[in-house]
């Protein structure tokens, strides 16, 4: 995937957003996975690292390679809700 635009960038994130990505999570039962994918075979991805905290709850997740499909979906819309997406990519 790789970071077309370096530097700090600031999001809004509406409410209503915020309760759909935390049923996504919830959707992919977040805090029963793995808390790291990283097939050693692989030595050429971009990771990266995803995280939720609820209350006293707290999981991340480093995801480089070998995860399962329903953790790829999450990312996915985690980059689409943050608007992060136009800073990914090929520069």
């Amino acid at each position: 995937m790789g970071v077309k635009v370096r530097g700090k960038k600031a999001h809004t994130v509406s409410a209503a957003q915020v309760a759909q990505l935390v049923e996504a999570f919830y959707k992919v039962d977040f805090f029963s996975l793995s808390d790291s994918y990283d097939d050693q075979r692989i030595d050429h991805y971009n990771a990266i690292t995803i995280a939720l905290t609820i209350g006293e709850r707290k999981k991340s997740i480093y995801v480089g390679h070998g995860q399962p499909d329903e953790l790829n979906v999450l990312l996915r819309k985690v980059i689409e809700v943050s608007g992060i997406s136009k800073y990914l990519g090929r520069s």
